[in-house]
């Protein structure tokens, strides 16, 4: 234990303004004097006191891989929560502040998977929003509509994609207790909204095929996602 405040440190000399140390006399330093409970609130204390409590360990332990050069690495599946495996799921997880008991890292893979899901629907109905009224021209059911009741048009199909959008952020946030920062959500959205725009405009306007350009746009993407989760 600390005597006389002899080799104490001082917290906010530290990131975040935590450091490790030992507070309480022996006696009394593993006493547990609160639990968090299970509603939002209190989760989203728990997972940001998780990941600034976990980052200096996780920092170090980093840099002692690339010293002994095993650098890890990210899969991009794993950060879309698409297409990953057990232990997978629960180191990224973990990392992004979720608890490590198994009913806990369901929740948390849960909230990821349904916000991934809330996208793909939202984007689907922008798609259509955005870009069905010019299939509807074409095929000369909305050639001689005003352009007030395109917008109109345009605009009801929008609302389903607000309908799936908004709960996507909120359940993904981290704030909320979800998995995801704002500008992995952001990254996220973008790579989903490429991939549902390059299947419907596939089927809606056949002759928009996809060239090189828009495969290494589409490879910039996948990109960004990789670096946003490092």
């Amino acid at each position: 234990a600390l005597v006389k405040g002899q080799n104490y440190k001082y917290a906010h000399d530290y990131p975040n303004h935590w450091v490790e140390q030992q507070y309480l006399p022996d006696a009394l330093k593993n006493t547990k004097y609160y639990t968090f409970g299970e509603n939002k609130n209190e989760q989203a204390s728990r997972a940001y006191w998780a990941r600034i409590k976990g980052e200096e360990n996780y920092k170090t332990g980093r840099n002692r891989e690339r010293r002994r050069g095993k650098q890890e690495s990210v899969n991009p599946t794993v950060c879309l929560g698409l297409i990953v495996d057990g232990k997978q799921q629960r180191s990224y997880f973990q990392k992004q502040g979720c608890p490590s008991n198994g009913r806990s890292i369901i929740g948390c893979y849960m909230s990821g998977l349904y916000t991934i899901l809330l996208l793909f629907c939202s984007n689907i109905f922008m798609t259509l929003a955005w870009y069905g009224h010019l299939r509807l021209q074409q095929t000369g059911v909305a050639s001689h509509w005003p352009l007030i009741g395109v917008i109109a048009f345009s605009w009801l199909i929008a609302f389903f994609e607000y309908c799936c959008q908004v709960p996507a952020n909120r359940i993904g946030y981290e704030g909320n207790g979800g998995p995801y920062s704002l500008v992995q959500l952001k990254v996220i959205q973008e790579c989903i909204s490429l991939i549902v725009f390059a299947i419907i405009a596939n089927m809606l306007f056949q002759g928009q095929g996809l060239h090189w350009n828009h495969i290494a746009a589409f490879v910039c993407l996948i990109a960004a996602v990789y670096f946003v989760f490092l």
